[in-house]
Parts: C-alpha cells; sequence; structure tokens
C-alpha cells in the first residue's frame, strides 16, 4: 500500500481549497471596498478557525506528537523530499499511530492517514500563508488576487514577481541621514519584513484599544513607560484615525467612541476577554513588555 498516495490524495486537494477560498474571500473583500489590513486579519481569522474547529482531537493532541515527528521528516531521514514523506509515514508515524492506539479511532491506519492529509492542507494554508502576506498585499491592492498560490517557500521573496510586483505598486521609502550625524540604528529587510508582518496582524479595533490603554497608562502611570517603546506603540497604530478627525464632527466618529471608551466599548464580557488576549498574542514579539505588562495588571 502506497501510504505517501493516501496522504497526498487527501492534502493537495485540501490545500487547493483553501487556495481557492482565500483568493474568493479577498476579492469578495475587495469589492466591497475593504482595505488589506481588514481582510488580512478576515484571512487570519477564518484559517485559524479552520484548524481549530477540525475534529480530531488524536491528531490535535495537547503534545503534537504526530505533528512534530511529521514536521521534522527531513531532519530524521536522509532521501529526498518524497522519499522521506513515504519513509515517515510508513515507520515513525505509523508506530505512533500503533502507540497511541489509533486502531481504536480508525478503521485503517489509511483511514488515519487521510485524516492527516486533510489537517495538514488546513496547517500548511495558514502557515503558507502568513510567509506571503507582503505579497498578497500587493497582489491585493494591485487587482492580482488570482495570482496568489499557497506553497512551500521562506518568504515573499522567494517568488518571482515579488521584487517585480513591489516595484511596480509598492513606494520605497529612503530615510535621509545627515553625513555629519549618520543614523546609528540599522534595519535589515528582513527585519523590516518581519516587524511589517507582525504589525498587519492587529486590526483596526485593536489599534483604537491600544491608544485608549496607552492614554490611560500615561495618565495614570506618568514615566512608566520607556520613550522607545512609547514611540513603537505611537508607530504601530498609525494610520487607525483619519483626516475626519479634524472636522467640527470628529468626535462622534465611531472610532473616537472606542477610543474614549477603551475596553468599556465592548459591553460584552466575552467580547472584553477577547480583543484583549488578542492584543497580547499580536504584540508578544513588538518589545512593548512594559505596556502588555500593563494591560496585564489592569485589563486581565
Amino acid at each position: 500500500m502506497d501510504y505517501k498516495e493516501i496522504y497526498l490524495s487527501k492534502y493537495k486537494p485540501e490545500l487547493i481549497k483553501q487556495e481557492n477560498c482565500i483568493k474568493n474571500q479577498l476579492t469578495l473583500l475587495k469589492n466591497r471596498n475593504k482595505s488589506f489590513q481588514a481582510a488580512n486579519y478576515k484571512i487570519d481569522d477564518t484559517l485559524r478557525n479552520n484548524i481549530s474547529s477540525f475534529k480530531n482531537d488524536f491528531i490535535k493532541s495537547e503534545n503534537n506528537y504526530f505533528l512534530f515527528t511529521f514536521e521534522d521528516r527531513d531532519k530524521l531521514c536522509t532521501g529526498t523530499k518524497d522519499e522521506n514523506l513515504e519513509s515517515i509515514l510508513e515507520t515513525d508515524i505509523f508506530d505512533l499511530y500503533i502507540k497511541h492506539h489509533g486502531g481504536d479511532l480508525y478503521d485503517s491506519y489509511e483511514d488515519f492517514l487521510l485524516n492527516l492529509g486533510e489537517f495538514k492542507g488546513l496547517y500548511d494554508a495558514k502557515r503558507f500563508y502568513q510567509k506571503i502576506i507582503p505579497l498578497v498585499e500587493i497582489l491585493y491592492n494591485s487587482e492580482k488576487i488570482n495570482e496568489i498560490k499557497l506553497e512551500e517557500i521562506e518568504n515573499s521573496e522567494d517568488h518571482s514577481t515579488y521584487n517585480d510586483l513591489k516595484e511596480n505598486f509598492v513606494k520605497v521609502e529612503n530615510i535621509s541621514t545627515n553625513s555629519d550625524h549618520p543614523e546609528l540604528a540599522t534595519i535589515t529587510k528582513a527585519e523590516e519584513d518581519e516587524i511589517d508582518l507582525l504589525i498587519k496582524k492587529i486590526t483596526s479595533d485593536e489599534k483604537i484599544l491600544i491608544s485608549s490603554i496607552l492614554m490611560s497608562m500615561t495618565t495614570k502611570d506618568k514615566g512608566k513607560i520607556p520613550d522607545t517603546e512609547l514611540v513603537r506603540i505611537l508607530y504601530l497604530t498609525e494610520g487607525v484615525f483619519d483626516k475626519r478627525i479634524f472636522i467640527d464632527k470628529g468626535k462622534d466618529l465611531t472610532y473616537m467612541g472606542k477610543f474614549n471608551k477603551g475596553i468599556y466599548y465592548y459591553e460584552n464580557l466575552r467580547k472584553r476577554i477577547k480583543i484583549i488576549d488578542s492584543i497580547l498574542d499580536r504584540t508578544e514579539d513588538l518589545k512593548i513588555d512594559h505596556f502588555r505588562e500593563y494591560i496585564e495588571d489592569n485589563f486581565q
């Protein structure tokens, strides 16, 4: 029995299905004049829900022994990628299936592999998408959504079309420096892309709440937050407000209601918990630890 083909018979169609769903969803959101930030959040939320709602605790076990072993196949085996896939399914994964009594839940090992293929298709759709968000943004804004392709790459720049598209559709701003006062801090393209990706995950509502909490923090605990961290937060919330704030009725804008009321804008307790947890999750790697500690102490 060719275990690799059984696995791929479910994995490949599921990945294609998710790719088409992403394209269709982005097209719909684009037609509704949604910003890429809003569209990206929707896609990210959908992909997360697909995995969390996958009804198979055996594969999604607490220890993730199947997934960890499967993902490490190229380290555990010494052949080509196809050979390693075939080998890991015939040996390590099969042994885990027996060890953890897979036969009690499945009619056969083949049945289990079909389930594994479906789950891995969902899992890789999310993983592949997150690696190409900068490319997806360009395709979204240039109305080339159908060119999105989910595949195993390191980052957007591995796509042959990425740099051409970036040059045509993305304005790259160069920071000018005085030769007598050179910038002390430099940032690599990889670091810049990683930071952009992290910030793009934060929704507009979350940015507004972050701004509101920041105002509360600087008022009640003046001096507690370092200047560098303060500027980082101001940067990541950039663009969430617009020019309408300068008109007479600016105070009546929805985002000002959210800003003024802060967490109490959300009457539902479950919604409050969800948005606070989401902010903490999405800002974990953005080096705003004092701010995050303030949230944990005052809003959890």
